[in-house]
Formats: structure tokens, C-alpha cells, sequence
């Protein structure tokens, strides 16, 4: 789990963002300076050309400048002009009104005008991270990502991780991307199932690198991950019956799979999908709407292909893991509920549909939209 210095945070994201101003750590609603009171938010860095324009804010205010400057271009004129006109200097009172006129405006001017100064970009911008992803606003010019947003592509996963391809925590996400949306699996499976065939895993690798979905450098498609091996992924100890997917009995399965136990530091960077045997025909899966674990059937009569293009296994896995990334479908695109989808790999299936699932094998365009917005709809429940 990561941490939050927000009071009263419970920090629930593993991909924590650092404030490169405070040296913080925040989660993803806390990470930028002005949600969580940075205290060095008295200073704004404008980089301008070869220079940087530092502007130092003080406690100045717009009245406080007006009085400055009434003072000292209507009042001060006359009160000279009275001076040495009407001979008012001679009175010891008088002059030391002027005197108190003269501070008075002197210490207004200086409170309400900001101190600009200039200084080379390498010495005072070089290491600046507006948006505290990781990489310097340099680096990212450099790169292509936006500095202003941590997560240029929307899959989740902060800029800085994906172009070192690993995370601030360490844990490793091989061949990441900043501009190409990246999805990371660890897949498990109860003991006696047979694991995904290698033209399954290459089906599933089709199927997401396929969708309609755009990314910043202008491909479209999500790339994703599987690790199915040891020692976080291949298989557990145990062999597991589901009579029902219930929600109770999800949860029990996700507490007990979805955990650094099992998965060791990944949990909240790799989704977790688990195979099971299933023995209701009616069902064939659940997952998290919106995180980061799916319970799949796995039984081996389902590597076939129901009338479709890919293998039951396939598109099951590929249905509940949308259910992780999308959370609530579009209001346009629902289908029987709000996280479900009229057609496309969110309508509604199971093993029991007698129809091909061919014309479902595709993002609905409510869906594809989203998924090109953004891919954060994910919160860590660990």
C-alpha cells in the first residue's frame, strides 16, 4: 500500500507520487503542490527561454498596492507642493508626517511588487517536476510526455516509472511505455487447471493491442503484459472449486490471492488474475469494477472457442479485466448495468450462450473513448 503525508489520507495507491518541491509522498488525488499544501508554494519556477524568471509571492495585496501608489503619486506631490509654498516644512510635526508618508509607502511598494531575478535554466530549472511523476520538465520535453501531467498515456502508471521501467517502490514493469498505454497481469492458477496455451496468450495479446483506443504517440491499441511464471505467477498450492461468483465468495478469493503473499511487491501495479474451476454454468468470472483482481473460470473445456474468434478463457479474461480498468461504462454504451456495456467485450456472457461471441469481440465506441481519455479508473483495495 502506499503512503499519503496528507493527514486523514489513507493513501490507498501503491504507485505513490513524489513532490519534488516538499520531497512528499502523495497518492494520486494529493500529488500536485496546491492539494496537498506544499510549503514550497511561495515560489513559482517559469522557465522563459534561457532564463528562468523565479517570482517570489509575498503577503502583498491589490489594496495594499493602490495605497502605495495614491501615496506616492497624489498625496506626497501635494504635500510637498504645500511645503515649500506655504512654508509648512518649518512645522517640527509636519515634517515628521512626511517622514512616516515616505515609509509607509516605501514598505507598501516593496510587500505588494513581486522580486523577479533571472538566473540559467540548467543551474535552477534542470531538476524542476511540475507534476512530481519523476521526470524533470526537461526530460520530458526530451521524451514527448506532458510535464504538467503525471501520467501522460492514462494507463495508471506514473511517467517516470514507465520510462525507467520500474516503479518508485521498485517493482520491475519491463518495457513500459510513457506513450503507449501498458497493462501489467500476474496470472495464477488453482492447482489441476491447465494454464494458458501459448496461442492463448498470444490471443490475448492481439486482442488488447487491437482496440480502438488511441495513445499520445499516435498508435492505437494497449500493450499487455502477462506473467504467468513463478515466483509471483503459474500457479497456487491449491485446488479451487467456485459453485458461484458471488460477490462474498470474490472477495474471500481476493483477499487471499491479492495480496504481497502471493504476489510479492506487485499487488496495485500487476492486476492479478486467478483461474478457477467453475461449476456454474451460468457464470463464468467476476472482477473489481475500478482495481485489480479477476476470478476467471479455467476449466479446460473452456479453451474453446464459442463461436467466436478466441477461446472462452480469452474472452472471459479479457471482459473482467475491463471491468478493472473501465469501472462504470459511459452512460450511452450501458447495457444491463452500469458496468456493463450494450455490445463489445463488456456485454454481458457466460459459458450457457448459445450465440457467437463473435461481433462482442471489440470495444463498444462509449467504452473506446474513455479508454483513450484515461485508464485510471483503478484504486487499490489491498
Amino acid at each position: 500500500m502506499g503512503a499519503c503525508n496528507v493527514d486523514g489520507c489513507d493513501g490507498d495507491d501503491q504507485l505513490s507520487f513524489r513532490c519534488n518541491e516538499c520531497g512528499g509522498r502523495y497518492c494520486s488525488t494529493h500529488r500536485l503542490p496546491e492539494n496537498h499544501s506544499c510549503r514550497a508554494l511561495g515560489t513559482i519556477d517559469l522557465a522563459i527561454g534561457d532564463d528562468l524568471l523565479e517570482v517570489e509571492r509575498n503577503n502583498g495585496t491589490s489594496a495594499g498596492d493602490v495605497l502605495a501608489w495614491l501615496l506616492a503619486l497624489i498625496v506626497l506631490p501635494i504635500y510637498v507642493f504645500l511645503g515649500i509654498f506655504r512654508g509648512l516644512f518649518r512645522h517640527p510635526v509636519l515634517s515628521i508626517v512626511l517622514v512616516a508618508i515616505l515609509l509607509v509607502a516605501t514598505v507598501l511598494t516593496g510587500a505588494a511588487t513581486p522580486i523577479l531575478h533571472s538566473s540559467p535554466v540548467k543551474k535552477v530549472a534542470g531538476s524542476l517536476d511540475s507534476d512530481g511523476d519523476g521526470l524533470t520538465n526537461a526530460q520530458e520535453a526530451k521524451i514527448g510526455t506532458n510535464p504538467h501531467n503525471p501520467d501522460t498515456d492514462g494507463d495508471g502508471i506514473p511517467d517516470g516509472a514507465e520510462y525507467h521501467n520500474q516503479t518508485a517502490s521498485g517493482v520491475p514493469i519491463p518495457n513500459a511505455d510513457p506513450l503507449h498505454k501498458d497493462v501489467y497481469v500476474n496470472v495464477n492458477y488453482a492447482e489441476g487447471l491447465p494454464h494458458l496455451t501459448g496461442s492463448e496468450k498470444a490471443s490475448l495479446r492481439r486482442v488488447w493491442a487491437a482496440m480502438n483506443v488511441s495513445n499520445p504517440d499516435g498508435t492505437t491499441g494497449i500493450r499487455l503484459h502477462l506473467n504467468d511464471s513463478k515466483p509471483y505467477g503459474g500457479g497456487v498450492s491449491k485446488h479451487i472449486v467456485v459453485h458461484d461468483f458471488s460477490r462474498a465468495r470474490f472477495n474471500q478469493l481476493r483477499d487471499h490471492y491479492q495480496n504481497s503473499s502471493v504476489m510479492g511487491p506487485r499487488p496495485c501495479v500487476y492486476h492479478e488474475a486467478l483461474f478457477v474451476e467453475a461449476s456454474d454454468s451460468q457464470a463464468a468470472g467476476q472482477a473489481t469494477e475500478g482495481g485489480f483482481m479477476v476470478v476467471a473460470a479455467g476449466n479446460a473445456k473452456y479453451e474453446q472457442k464459442f463461436g467466436g474468434a478466441v477461446s472462452f478463457r480469452v474472452h472471459i479474461v479479457t471482459h473482467e479485466l475491463l471491468h478493472n480498468i473501465v469501472g462504470v461504462v459511459p452512460v450511452g454504451s450501458r447495457g444491463s448495468s452500469k458496468f456493463h456495456s450494450q455490445q463489445g467485450w463488456l456485454a454481458e456472457v457466460s459459458p450457457s450462450m448459445s450465440t457467437s461471441l463473435r461481433s462482442d469481440e471489440e470495444l463498444s465506441p462509449g467504452v473506446a473513448r474513455k479508454l483513450s481519455r484515461n485508464v485510471t479508473a483503478m484504486r487499490c483495495s489491498t
